[in-house]
This record gives structure tokens, C-alpha cells and sequence, in this order.
């Protein structure tokens, strides 16, 4: 039991009043610090849902050994209203410093810009960043009971409080955070909003007590309204030139080009050497120059059918692969999905006509919209229909990869129409795990179109189509179509189909395949993210034969859990 001498005193009304103002600051501030440095993190490290799950760990983690810390502190010292008000400002300043540390641990880690890191690391980072706000704040919220208790009945009655005002102020927080800040504020700038809260909700208890004549001690009113002002000029220009600075720290050796904020994430630009490259989320969304993966990406699918002339394409459209899918002459109609308007505007500010061709053709429709969504509404009928978005690396993506997916792109494609995509592969040697992983995107593909092919090399094509036999894996028909339509292609030409389509490769990856187990990819048990993991895992550590024996025991929903328990427990 606490000893009766550390029990809180009676507060005043004014202090009481000013004390319910304070709970909901901090909530708004922790939902804000939050939501900043969870983006900040998926950012900086690559990340995909496994980041939020870390970084809510750490979160947690260490909001308890601050409540801890408070429990061993009230041992000796008497919970004050003058107490909290000189934690607040301290957490104030926790808030940019946890930003710029979730930016230059990454660069402390020696990982260059879009570099792949494990689990260990990205630990490490959020607890490095995560750990000092979340310490404070977890010891702010017990003395705030601590102090609620002395003007309630019980404190039960004080807790609950304490949490409804907090609860109320983090709703609040988070739809400022959604509608208002994240669209239009960099990290730092919200950043320093926070620490000006603070610091006023701080002068506010502090003015308080001493009306009422209970202040204990001195009070650091001075340093508190330098911090206030401090943060005051923050919130102009200079916050914007320290998100470019800290964003710039990380990307080693390249040059930042722009920084565009975005409610999906920050949209970077940078230059290295002669070439520009577009990052969103911290995953390389298009470089320039970088013809290839533009025709790749498009030209296979395209030959496929025999006169595609409407297009669907589902993101990926920066980087040329409009322009090359306008190179055949018989498409009328163009549309492209993607999701976030910023990206376009991004590229069409800070890259030339490699980056942006196309996009302003009079066939071509652009839709901001998310890829799924489209596809379950539209209500024309496609030729062909390109996936363009990355591997199945987050829970999002995979939702491209779904058998649900297969099946709502079925309906609106045409009886002859073919449906076409690229994921990751190896053209000299398919390992057990990667061989899982593309027998499980055949096997969903299949489990939808009654025709699915695969096409050797790196990256792996993947094609299908609701008709039998439609597809082909010649090079000698894909290479005539190629020369009928008198495309300018500077890679995809009859050499580079022969080399791709030889027999040896063809047979090399339909054996590696077969031979693999198949499940089938579906929204509620994402096999294709779990294998995708595996796969990103595999550059780390020994952990992936692991974890692809526990999937031979395990349903898959139970093996993604226990994949990240490994991946964490052997990482590098």
C-alpha cells in the first residue's frame, strides 16, 4: 500500500478544470506521435504490415516500463499537478527528436536508400525512436490518475476518467491527423505542433496551481515559453527544411531531388549519377532511365493477345509502361488505376517524358482509386488487363494476388481477353521457396482461368485467360506480332524472346514448379504474403527452411505468426 504521506492532494477547481484539459491534449498529442512515426518508420525502413505490429510492440513495451518507472518514483515523491507540468513539455521535445531518429537510425545502420532490412533492425529503430516518447508517456498516465484521484470518489472512478479523456482526445487527434495534417504537413512540422501543446497544456497547469496557491517548488515557466516559441518558429518554413534535411541524411550517396508528403506516404525523388529514380513508402515506384522494366512490364502481356484494343492497368504506369502499351496500334482505350494523385504529380513535376509519356494521350483515363475497388465496379469489358503493382510485399498488395481478385478481373475481361503480371523469379536457379511461391500464384491464377501460363526468366510473367489454349509460350508467334504492330522496342525484340522461351527454360521452370507445393492465395489466408516474407527473410538469415517446414503442420494463418516469431528470433 502507498504510504499515506505520498498521497495526492486535494485539487482546486481551477486545477481540476485545467487538469481534464490536459488529459485530452495528451491524447490528441500520443494519437499524433503515433501516426507520424508509424508512416515514419514504413518509410524509412521498407516496411510492410509486420512494421506496424513491431512498432506497436515497442509502443507498448516501453509505455509500461514508464508506468513502472512512475510506480518506483511515487515511492519517494508526492504526485503533484506541478509534476506533470513538467513532464508535458519534456514529452513535448520527445516528439521531433523520436522523428529524426526513425529517420538517421536507418543511415547509422549503414542501409542505403530502398535496401531491405530485417527485423532486428527495424527493432532496434523503433525502439530507438519509439522508446524515449513512449517511456514518458507511459509514466504521464498514472500520475494523471494518480492526480484525477484526488478529486474522485475512487480510483477507479479517477482511471476511467483518465481514460475516456484521453480516448477522446485521441479520436480527436487522429481525424485531425486524417483529414487536415498528414495531406498537407511534413512529420516535423505535426512534430513541433505537438511539443507547442504540450508546452501550452503545461503553462496552463502551471498557472493554475499557482492561482490556487499549491505550487510545490519553482516553476520552469521561462524554459517552458522558450520551448513554446521555439516551437512557434518550427511550424514555419524551417520544419519543411528539416524533413528535407532528415530524409536526405538517409539516402547515402544519392541527392534528394523533392520531397512530396502524401496521406499514403512520402513520395521522394532522388538522383544518383545520371539516374532518377521515385520512391513511395520507401519502395521504388520507377526509375529513370530504365526502358527494360517498362517493356517487360507491358510488351509480354500485350503479344499475348491478338489485337488488344482496350487496356486496363492496375498502378505501375510511371516509368514508360504507358507509353509502351500506346505503341500498339490498334488500342482505342487506355485506363489506368492508380491510387494516390500525388505520385502523378510527383513525377510529372520532377521527371521528364521517360517518367510521364503518355499520360496526357487522349486514349489514356486516369482514375485515382484503389485497384480492388475499381475492378469490383467497372463496368466495361478489357482486351487485356496489366497488374502493374509491386510483389504481394504487404497484406495490401497481396489483395492483387487473391483468388477473389482473379475471379472479379475474370468478370470484366473478355471471353478471349488475357490477364497478365510479373513477379519475382530466378532465370538460373528456383530454389524450394521460390518454387512454393510460384506454384502458389499458378495454382490461384488456375483455381480461376482454365488457361495459365508462365514464362521463364527474371522477372517471372504470369498470364492468364478464360480461354483454352489462347495463350502461348513461342517465341516464334509472340516475335511475328511483334513485327505485324511495328513496335520501337529496344529489349523486347525476337532475340530476347528466343533466349526467354528457349525450351530448356520453359521445361526448367514448369518441373520447378510441379514439384513444389501449391495452396492457393485467398484474402483471409494470405499464402502469397507469407511466402513473400519467406523469400525476404531468406536475405538475412537460415530462418526460411524453418519456416516453410512449420507451413507443412501449420494452417497458414497460425504459420505467418510463427514466421515472425522466427524472423525476429534468428535475423541478423
Amino acid at each position: 500500500m502507498m504510504p499515506v504521506n505520498q498521497e495526492p492532494s486535494s485539487l482546486g477547481p481551477r486545477a481540476a478544470l485545467t487538469l481534464h484539459a490536459v488529459f485530452v491534449v495528451t491524447g490528441a498529442s500520443a494519437a499524433a506521435v503515433q501516426i507520424v512515426l508509424l508512416r515514419e518508420l514504413m518509410d524509412a525502413w521498407r516496411g510492410d504490415e509486420m512494421s506496424f505490429g513491431v512498432s506497436l510492440f515497442v509502443w507498448l513495451l516501453f509505455g509500461a516500463i514508464g508506468s513502472l518507472t512512475y510506480a518506483a518514483v511515487r515511492r519517494t515523491r508526492k504526485p503533484t499537478p506541478t509534476m506533470l507540468a513538467r513532464v508535458l513539455p519534456v514529452i513535448g521535445v520527445a516528439a521531433p527528436l523520436a522523428v529524426a531518429l526513425a529517420r538517421l537510425t536507418r543511415g547509422f545502420a549503414g542501409l542505403a536508400v530502398g535496401e531491405l532490412a530485417g527485423f532486428p533492425a527495424l527493432l532496434g529503430a523503433a525502439a530507438l525512436s519509439l522508446g524515449p516518447f513512449t517511456v514518458l508517456a507511459g509514466f504521464a498516465f498514472p500520475l494523471a490518475t494518480a492526480l484525477m484521484s484526488a478529486s474522485q470518489r475512487s480510483r477507479l472512478t479517477s482511471a476511467g476518467r483518465v481514460y475516456v479523456l484521453e480516448s477522446l482526445g485521441a479520436v480527436a487527434g487522429g481525424a485531425l491527423m486524417s483529414f487536415a495534417l498528414v495531406p498537407t504537413w511534413g512529420p516535423m512540422r505535426i512534430a513541433f505542433a505537438v511539443t507547442l501543446a504540450t508546452a501550452i497544456a503545461s503553462m496552463a497547469l502551471m498557472a493554475a496551481e499557482r492561482s490556487s496557491g499549491r505550487t510545490s517548488g519553482r516553476l520552469p515557466v521561462v524554459w517552458v515559453s522558450l520551448l513554446a516559441v521555439a516551437s512557434v518558429v518550427m511550424l514555419g518554413p524551417l520544419s519543411g527544411r528539416a524533413d528535407d534535411l532528415l530524409v536526405a541524411a538517409g539516402l547515402g550517396d544519392a541527392e534528394l531531388v523533392s520531397r512530396v508528403p502524401s496521406r499514403y506516404g512520402q513520395i521522394v525523388a532522388t538522383r544518383s549519377g545520371s539516374q532518377l529514380n521515385l520512391y513511395a513508402s520507401g519502395v521504388l515506384v520507377a526509375s529513370d532511365p530504365d526502358r527494360m522494366t517498362a517493356e517487360e512490364k507491358v510488351h509480354i502481356t500485350m503479344l499475348e493477345h491478338s489485337r488488344p484494343r482496350s487496356v486496363l492497368l492496375l498502378g505501375g504506369g510511371l516509368g514508360g509502361a504507358v507509353r509502351e502499351i500506346l505503341k500498339h496500334p490498334d488500342v482505342e482505350r487506355l485506363d489506368y488505376v492508380e491510387l494516390d494523385p500525388d505520385l502523378i504529380r510527383a513525377a510529372e513535376g520532377g521527371f521528364d517524358d521517360n517518367m510521364t509519356g503518355g499520360l496526357h494521350d487522349p486514349r489514356v483515363n486516369i482514375t485515382y482509386a484503389d485497384a480492388r475497388f475499381f475492378v469490383k465496379r467497372a463496368r466495361g469489358v478489357y482486351d487485356v488487363i496489366i497488374v502493374g503493382a509491386p510483389d504481394p510485399e504487404t497484406l495490401q498488395l497481396n489483395r492483387l494476388y487473391t483468388r477473389e481478385f482473379m475471379a472479379e478481373a475474370s468478370a470484366i475481361l473478355a471471353p478471349d481477353g488475357v490477364l497478365g503480371f510479373t513477379v519475382q523469379s530466378s532465370e538460373s536457379y528456383i530454389g524450394r521457396e521460390l518454387g512454393a511461391f510460384l506454384a502458389c500464384v499458378r495454382a490461384t491464377a488456375a483455381s480461376v482461368f482454365p488457361d495459365v501460363a508462365l514464362l521463364p526468366g527474371e522477372p517471372c510473367h504470369v498470364l492468364a485467360s478464360a480461354s483454352p489454349g489462347r495463350l502461348t509460350r513461342s517465341a516464334d508467334v509472340l516475335s511475328r506480332r511483334l513485327r505485324e504492330r511495328g513496335i520501337d522496342a529496344l529489349y523486347i525484340r525476337e532475340y530476347y524472346l528466343r533466349d526467354r522461351l528457349a525450351r530448356e527454360r520453359v521445361a526448367y521452370l514448369d518441373e520447378a514448379v510441379e514439384r513444389a507445393p501449391a495452396r492457393i492465395n485467398t484474402d483471409l489466408i494470405p499464402t502469397c504474403y507469407y511466402l513473400t516474407l519467406v523469400l525476404r527473410n531468406r536475405q538475412f538469415s537460415g530462418a526460411p527452411g524453418v519456416l516453410l517446414a512449420a507451413r507443412r503442420y501449420v494452417h497458414p494463418g497460425g504459420a505467418l505468426l510463427v514466421a515472425l516469431v522466427i524472423a525476429a528470433v534468428f535475423g541478423p
